[in-house]
């Protein structure tokens, strides 16, 4: 993301743990990797989460947000899996 006025909006959303921010703009965040971050993610896939969301969380090489789709697919009983990580894929602090 290359316009600083979203991304004052994006971290605004995280700090001020703004839900709907958070679950719309999660690639942002997990490509972002910023470490803390995993609670404020977790929180949103639980509240706002959905399929997509959780398969997403499941692929991005963070263990804390695997677990948590793990968790959120179970409840909801979906069935999510790993799948191989390409460009498509948000992965855990990187922006590319």
């Amino acid at each position: 993301m290359n316009d600083s006025r979203a991304t004052t909006i994006l971290e605004s959303g995280l700090r001020e743990r703004n839900l709907d921010v958070i679950a719309g703009a999660y690639g942002y965040f997990i490509r972002k990797g910023k470490a803390g971050s995993e609670n404020a993610l977790i929180q949103a896939l639980e509240e706002c989460g959905a399929k997509e969301m959780a398969t997403d969380f499941l692929n991005c090489q963070n263990d804390k947000l695997r677990e948590a789709a793990r968790v959120w697919a179970k409840e909801h009983g979906y069935n999510i899996s790993v799948l191989r990580s390409d460009d498509s894929n948000p992965l855990w602090g990187r922006t590319k």
